[in-house]
């Protein structure tokens, strides 16, 4: 017995249009996840291949300097602000800022949909219980739970045992958000999903 992996692109402009064609999917009962893919805005492009000779570069770096896990990332973009001159730093901004505009028109597509609903995981001793306030911020984002299992042993594709240790780290921007505002302590709601 096979298994078939299909992978369709589409390409829409509206947000409306992504949440039919999740909302059909479902209705047909396929099986399979969704990618949204924000370009980066075209007058910050950058040269794709410069780029990842750049990051391989830093990447190896990192390794000679045995940094690992949650500081490789921050290690490389550092590598890769100063290799390019900040221009890959001007280029991350603009992509975040496009991924927060789609994100809010997406949002606001979906408020828009008649036959969307937010499911809130409220304990039911709270549910007919009224907010004191309104909360100053809402935060839509993931819960992300990384698991990381790390051996000084050589790992062989053999379905072995290998001796080790598994960490646990929690992330996922929304969650990080959250983490953060609750330091100022700032009202603020969270809604989204929890994923390991």
């Amino acid at each position: 017995m096979g298994i078939a992996f299909v992978a369709t692109i589409f390409q829409y402009s509206r947000g409306e249009y992504i949440f039919f064609f999740e909302e059909t999917s479902k209705e047909l009962g396929l099986c399979g996840g969704t990618i949204l893919a924000c370009p980066i805005p075209k007058e910050f492009q950058l040269d794709g291949n410069k780029i990842e000779d750049v990051v391989q570069m830093a990447l190896k770096e990192s390794k000679e300097k045995g940094i690992l896990s949650k500081d490789v990332t921050p290690f490389v973009l550092g590598r890769l602000n100063e290799m390019t001159s900040g221009v890959s730093m001007r280029t991350n901004i603009a992509l975040l800022k496009n991924n927060a505009r789609i994100g809010g028109q997406l949002a606001s597509s979906l408020a828009k949909q008649k036959r969307s609903r937010i499911v809130l995981a409220i304990p039911s001793e709270e549910q007919n219980a009224k907010p004191s306030k309104r909360p100053k911020i809402v935060i839509i984002g993931a819960t992300i739970v990384d698991f990381e299992s790390l051996t000084e042993e050589e790992v062989k594709n053999d379905g072995a045992s290998y001796a080790g240790r598994v960490t646990k780290r929690c992330g996922g921007v929304g969650r990080n958000h959250a983490d953060a505002l609750t330091r100022y302590i700032v009202s603020l709601l969270v809604c989204g999903t929890a994923n390991t």
